[in-house]
């Protein structure tokens, strides 16, 4: 079966979804960690410019899998709320600080950022992009 470039932005959209909801979720894990590595979890965010409330998160994480949701349904509204998260998040990133991650945390969020780079390759230069309305 070949497949084709809107199945293909389906299954992106999906895998990015589903990685960055375990993601999200992968700190309430940490309770089954070694002290050690606990402690050293907790140095991530050191240094940091930018300390985004806790609420700011919450909404960019629902404002992403409400980009995701309307992805999937070809919404232009969805394909320009998801261009600006991603841009936003990587203009943040520098200012958050010292990045301390567990080994299934830092494969996760490379998946999902992968995910999201294959999303935005065929949202906008690919025939998926006459799909939007």
């Amino acid at each position: 079966m070949r497949m084709n470039a809107k199945m293909l932005f389906r299954i992106a959209v999906i895998a990015g979804a589903v990685t960055y909801v375990a993601y999200w979720f992968l700190p309430y894990t940490y309770g089954y960690l070694d002290t050690f590595t606990g402690s050293l979890l907790s140095y991530g965010g050191h240094d940091a410019v930018f300390v985004g409330p806790e609420l700011f998160h919450n909404v960019i994480f629902v404002a992403w899998l409400v980009a995701a949701v309307g992805l999937l349904l070809f919404r232009k509204l969805a394909r320009s709320l998801f261009l600006i998260l991603v841009v936003t998040t990587m203009a943040l990133s520098p200012l958050y600080g010292l990045s301390v991650e567990t080994a299934g945390g830092a494969t996760l969020i490379s998946i999902a950022n992968m995910a999201d780079g294959v999303v935005l390759a065929l949202a906008y230069f690919s025939p998926v992009k006459n799909e939007f309305y």
